[in-house]
C-alpha cells in the first residue's frame, strides 16, 4: 500500500516533469539521480521496511521533480484548472500520507508501546543469560544489541557494524539479483576465532540430509561448519529459536537462568559491580 499508493498519486506530475519537448538540463539531472539510486534499491533487495527507508533519501529530489510537473501542468491548462488540478493532487497525497499515519496508529498500534519492543523470545532468552563481559555473534544486531548490556561485545555476522566483515571481499553465490546474501559479506572463520558465547541466526529448516538452512548464506555456511557444530549446540527451550551455545565447560557453568532454579547471571554481574564499588578502597576511605 505504501510503495503503490504513493507513487501512483505522484505519477501525473512526474510523467509531465520528464515529457516536457526540451526538459530542462535540471530536470534531467534529478532524474537521472532518481532512476540510479532506484536501481541500487532494487539490486540491494528492496525497500521492504515499513515507509520506505531507503526512499527517504531521494524524496527531496523527487520533491523538486513533482514541482517540475506542476510547473508543467500550469503551462498546459488554463490557470485556474491547473490550479484546482494541482489542489486536488496535494489534497489527495496528503489525505494517503494521513491514512498511512492513521494506520501505523490505530491498526499496527505503532506509539501505544514502548519506543522498542521487548522482543522476541529468543531475545528475552539472550537477557536473562547473556553477561556483560560476553561476546556474541548476530544476524540481527539492531534489537538485540539493543536489549543487551552495553559492555557486550556484538558481533555482526552481516557486517552492517562489524569493520572486518564490512571490508571483506563480495560473494554473491546466488547472482546480482540473488537474495539471501545480503550484501555478499561474511567470514565464518573470523566468527569462529571470536568465540562467541552464543550465536543467533534465523533458521528456515533442515534440509533432507540434516542440515541447517537460514536465510542468510554467511550464517548457513558457519552453523554447518564441522568446527561449529563441536563447539556448539542447539538451544532447545520452548519458542527459542535460532540460538546456539558454546558448549564448553566454563560457559556451560553460567548457561543456566531462572527456569532451573539458577539465578540471572546479568542480575549477578550487577551484584558484584555495586558490592565491588561500595567495598573498594576509595568507598571504604570515605565512610
Amino acid at each position: 500500500m505504501a510503495t503503490i499508493g504513493g507513487f501512483l498519486l505522484l505519477a501525473l506530475p512526474l510523467a509531465l516533469a520528464l515529457k516536457q519537448p526540451a526538459r530542462p538540463i535540471s530536470v534531467n539531472y534529478l532524474a537521472v539521480n532518481v532512476a540510479i539510486y532506484g536501481i541500487f534499491v532494487v539490486l540491494s533487495g528492496g525497500d521492504w521496511m515499513p515507509l520506505q527507508r531507503f526512499m527517504v533519501h531521494v524524496l527531496p529530489f523527487v520533491s523538486l521533480l513533482v514541482h517540475a510537473g506542476f510547473a508543467r501542468l500550469a503551462q498546459i491548462l488554463q490557470a485556474h484548472q491547473a490550479a484546482w488540478v494541482a489542489l486536488l493532487l496535494i489534497l489527495g497525497q496528503a489525505g494517503y500520507m494521513l491514512t498511512i499515519s492513521l494506520e501505523e496508529r490505530f491498526i499496527l498500534g505503532t506509539g501505544s508501546g514502548p519506543s522498542m519492543p521487548n522482543g522476541s523470545t529468543p531475545v528475552a532468552y539472550l537477557r536473562r543469560h547473556v553477561c556483560p563481559s560476553d561476546t556474541i555473534a548476530v544476524a540481527e544486531a539492531g534489537l538485540i544489541a539493543y536489549q543487551l548490556p552495553l559492555e557486550t561485545r556484538i558481533v555482526d555476522m552481516v557486517g552492517l557494524t562489524d569493520a572486518h566483515i564490512a571490508h571483506r571481499p563480495m560473494q554473491l553465490p546466488g547472482g546480482l539479483f540473488g537474495r539471501g546474501d545480503g550484501f555478499g559479506k561474511w567470514d565464518v572463520d573470523y566468527v569462529l576465532d571470536q568465540k562467541p558465547r552464543f550465536v543467533q541466526v534465523n533458521i528456515l529448516g533442515k534440509a533432507p540430509d540434516g542440515t541447517w538452512l537460514t536465510n542468510f548464506t554467511g550464517t548457513t555456511l558457519l552453523v554447518n561448519d564441522p568446527r561449529f557444530q563441536k563447539m556448539y549446540e542447539v538451544v532447545t527451550e520452548p519458542e527459542v529459536v535460532g540460538i546456539f551455545a558454546r558448549r564448553d565447560e566454563e560457559c556451560l557453568a553460567r548457561f543456566t537462568g531462572p527456569d532451573n532454579g539458577a539465578e540471572n547471571t546479568f542480575t549477578n554481574w550487577l551484584a558484584s559491580r555495586r558490592w565491588n564499588k561500595a567495598n573498594s578502597p576509595t568507598a571504604v576511605g570515605l565512610r
